[in-house]
């Protein structure tokens, strides 16, 4: 996808360059890739929809203006040169589409949502399938880990009561669909990891605070890779992969008989009960 962008500079705005453009905005942005259904009948947009009119461009700040689903008003700033310079040349070609490519013969094309999800296919073939609606899911749950972790830290070692963690997770919920745009039922449904509402979730237990902190420990020791990732992403990333197990000492008594091994799920270790404060 850098490549594609770095290939924006050429004079011809080409399927991948616009493509790729696109797919930096679903990272940074957390909008919905667009629907021209929705668009016609509702008047609502994302961003394979955009008009000319809901993009300005200013040096190398973007600003996107639009009706979004369900009638949700959305407004978002961003300070990106490459995707401002993608985003200027674009509202220059004629029609009412932003986003449009030119073909080798010189004809313009819009592109919608399959085209993204298309081209996500062949950049991220290596991981599995991978749709321009995993940007939200991933960005969502990034966003949850943060808040609990936020107010984790804020309680230190205060006690909570039975209630805390139930209302620290409605909450969290309700500001994750506020960034999302979507509803907290939503949200919660389909945006946000189970093992991260789990950590919310959790009833209070007497050991809560030391397997939280032992869980914030492990997460601030992820290191500077994967590269392109934020802090907040790697932190994410640690949290869902399995805790390491410690040895057990070697025991003199006879093996008692065991069931076969169960596979590791990526749940195992992240389900400790919080203890923390709501979110202030």
């Amino acid at each position: 996808m850098a490549r594609d962008l770095e290939a924006c500079r050429s004079k011809a705005l080409s399927r991948p360059c616009v493509l790729a453009t696109i797919v930096r905005l679903l990272d940074t942005t957390f909008l919905r890739v667009g629907n021209e259904e929705y668009a016609v009948a509702n008047g609502s947009y994302g961003l394979t929809t955009l008009r000319t009119r809901h993009a300005d461009v200013r040096g190398s700040g973007l600003r996107l203006r639009f009706r979004g689903k369900s009638g949700v008003e959305h407004e978002v700033h961003l300070d990106d040169p490459r995707v401002a310079r993608v985003v200027r040349r674009c509202r220059q070609l004629p029609g009412q589409a932003l986003f449009q490519y030119q073909a080798e013969d010189g004809s313009l094309h819009c592109v919608d949502s399959g085209d993204v999800n298309a081209y996500l296919d062949g950049i991220a073939a290596s991981v599995g399938h991978f749709t321009a609606k995993d940007f939200r899911t991933w960005h969502g749950t990034v966003q949850a880990l943060e808040l609990t972790r936020a107010a984790c830290l804020r309680a230190g070692t205060q006690g909570g009561n039975g209630t805390a963690p139930r209302r620290l997770a409605r909450e969290i919920v309700a500001e994750v669909a506020r960034q999302l745009g979507n509803t907290p039922a939503v949200c919660r449904k389909s945006y946000i990891h189970p093992a991260v509402l789990a950590l919310a979730e959790g009833a209070a237990q007497e050991d809560a605070q030391d397997a939280l902190q032992r869980t914030w420990a492990r997460l601030a020791r992820t290191g500077s890779s994967p590269r392109g990732l934020s802090a907040a992403e790697r932190r994410l990333m640690a949290f869902l992969q399995p805790a390491p197990h410690r040895p057990r000492a070697a025991s003199t008594k006879p093996a008692r008989a065991t069931r076969p091994a169960q596979r590791p799920t990526i749940f195992s270790g992240t389900t400790q009960a919080s203890n923390c404060s709501a979110v202030t």
